[in-house]
């Protein structure tokens, strides 16, 4: 009897997941067939048994270099105003230490940078606080990543929502402000005129590079979504503090102008006042939703 020391071929299975194991290593090739061998009990000549192993190592190098290339494409979808800013090496640069870190986790490509913009806050806290060179790119990040969250997030489009009776809220109806997921609120240390340049210039492809921002104040922004057409719009801080207090659960109008008020430091009946005229405005920009009772709202 003849006892062969050829190794067992394969099955589909296992050669999908020892592939799997060896292509997708954020540390490249090597280490992935490294892992593999040590994940499945079979190196490449094991799971390929025809062929010279340098033959199946060339060609899932092919397609090694394609996972990380789509991967890099994905974020420089995400993040084209980043890219402007950075130069493509120093953006790729960044993009390939995140995926190290961070590498695909979802079924999605569309969650592929939910962690970027924190991943460069933590790896570039120190920087950032050392001058505002890399404190508007991370800023920036920060706006197209928000933008992304807009786009993607279930809207309004599809609901019977109607905006407010602008007379019944000054009459003093009881009026419950809530955020659809598509409303992001960012405090910023640079205007969003200096931000919407780069936005801009992004979209158009061969585009020339604008000027740095030279100017900095602490800036309220808020990202929207109407009729699936994402905005930015730049808040006077009551208007942004009022619509915070309602970031997490629907707040009364009343709580929402308690709050702003707190934080301007104005008076809740000027910020109230205020508030009632701007709901049905900002209703129709996509930045809020609105219910209301025939109950009179106590102040």
């Amino acid at each position: 009897m003849t006892i062969s020391n050829q190794p067992e071929p394969a099955t589909l299975v296992q050669l999908q997941q020892w592939m799997l194991a060896s292509i997708t290593n954020p540390q490249g090739l090597a280490a992935g067939l490294q892992h593999a061998t040590i994940a499945h009990g079979r190196d490449a000549s094991a799971m390929l048994v025809k062929g010279k192993v340098a033959d199946v190592q060339a060609g899932l190098a092919v397609y090694a270099n394609g996972y990380w290339l789509r991967l890099l494409a994905c974020l420089q979808s995400d993040y084209p105003a980043l890219r402007l800013h950075l130069g493509e090496d120093l953006f790729n640069f960044f993009c390939r230490s995140y995926l190290a870190s961070f590498p695909p986790a979802s079924y999605s490509l569309h969650d592929l940078g939910s962690h970027f913009t924190r991943f460069l806050r933590h790896t570039q806290r120190s920087a950032a606080r050392e001058g505002h060179s890399l404190r508007f790119p991370l800023e920036l990040a920060l706006i197209e990543h928000a933008r992304n969250c807009a786009q993607r997030a279930p809207g309004l489009e599809q609901t019977d929502y109607t905006a407010p009776d602008p007379m019944a809220v000054l009459l003093g109806a009881k009026t419950v402000i809530s955020l659809p997921a598509t409303t992001r609120l960012l405090l910023t240390a640079h205007p969003l005129s200096a931000f919407q340049p780069w936005l801009a210039a992004a979209t158009v492809p061969g585009s020339a590079r604008p000027q740095h921002p030279l100017v900095r104040a602490t800036s309220c922004i808020a990202i929207s979504r109407h009729r699936y057409h994402v905005s930015c719009h730049a808040l006077e801080d009551w208007q942004f503090y009022a619509l915070s207090a309602a970031r997490r659960q629907a707040r009364t109008l009343s709580h929402c102008a308690q709050a702003a008020a707190r934080r301007c430091h104005m008076p809740v009946t000027e910020i109230h006042a205020k508030l009632s005229l701007w709901l049905p405005v900002a209703s129709a920009t996509g930045l809020l939703m609105t219910a209301q009772s025939t109950t009179t709202e106590q102040g």
